[in-house]
């Protein structure tokens, strides 16, 4: 059973602050983007960023200031052209030094296992190709749904599940999902969907935030590759998870 269950699991990877820390370089584009196409100094600090698909903050942070549905709207698709050019103009053009520990070994061993690998993030399109090429990840990825696919998490991990059957060749209503990822959005869309969800206390939420939050293992890291992936791959089989690191 357990193999019958790896072999139709599919293990959804958070990119930043789970993988990788280029969050200011997030911050500081999403400031440009909104000066230049709406005359907007900066977004709302009540505006939740940590999770959430990026033009979906973009219009979160435009409605807290008064602007209307339609005057969003129309420029919202520029926006999101002009958001990847920023950030991707922006970054250094190696970004393994910020990858975080033991995220690159844990995606060769799971790669070497063979497990079905995809990416879930609020990151537009046009940014994440250009991380994940310079960060060395690309080939880890044939899956992906990115923060300009759809409105909310839930709506990512949808599609990438979707996408996941088409390209893995799996059944769409066998797929067993795990969920990897460091905020609150991560654990509550793969909740929602019926996966296993690991919370890893790299990003913005501690190891009892995360446990509070209710996902079904907490790591503090990655850092120990062989730990995260046993822990993982429990999950994957339908397993009680391998360990709790973060006790």
């Amino acid at each position: 059973m357990a193999t019958e269950l790896a072999g139709s699991a599919i293990i959804l990877f958070d990119l930043d602050g789970t993988l990788i820390d280029i969050m200011p370089y997030h911050l500081a584009a999403v400031d440009r983007v909104m000066q230049r196409v709406w005359g907007i100094e900066r977004l709302p600090a009540a505006v939740e960023r940590q999770g959430i698909p990026q033009l979906e903050t973009l219009r979160q942070g435009c409605r807290m200031l008064g602007l209307a549905d339609d005057e969003i709207d129309w420029r919202l698709q520029e926006a999101c052209a002009l958001l990847a050019a920023e950030t991707v103009s922006s970054l250094p053009s190696d970004l393994t030094p910020y990858l975080l520990p033991g995220a690159l070994r844990l995606l060769q061993r799971l790669s070497a296992d063979r497990a079905h690998l995809g990416l879930v993030t609020g990151t537009v399109g046009g940014t994440v190709a250009a991380v994940l090429e310079r960060a060395g990840l690309a080939r880890f990825f044939p899956v992906a749904a990115t923060g300009d696919e759809a409105s909310c998490r839930e709506g990512l991990v949808r599609l990438a599940m979707d996408r996941a059957a088409c390209i893995y060749g799996l059944e769409r209503g066998r797929i067993a999902a795990v969920t990897v990822g460091d905020a609150a959005a991560d654990i509550h869309a793969g909740k929602a969907l019926g996966a296993r969800t690991v919370g890893v206390a790299t990003g913005g939420l501690s190891v009892a935030e995360l446990r509070w939050l209710g996902a079904d293992v907490v790591l503090e890291s990655l850092e120990d590759d062989q730990n995260a992936f046993a822990t993982i791959m429990s999950l994957a089989e339908g397993q009680p998870p391998h360990v709790d690191q973060g006790h």
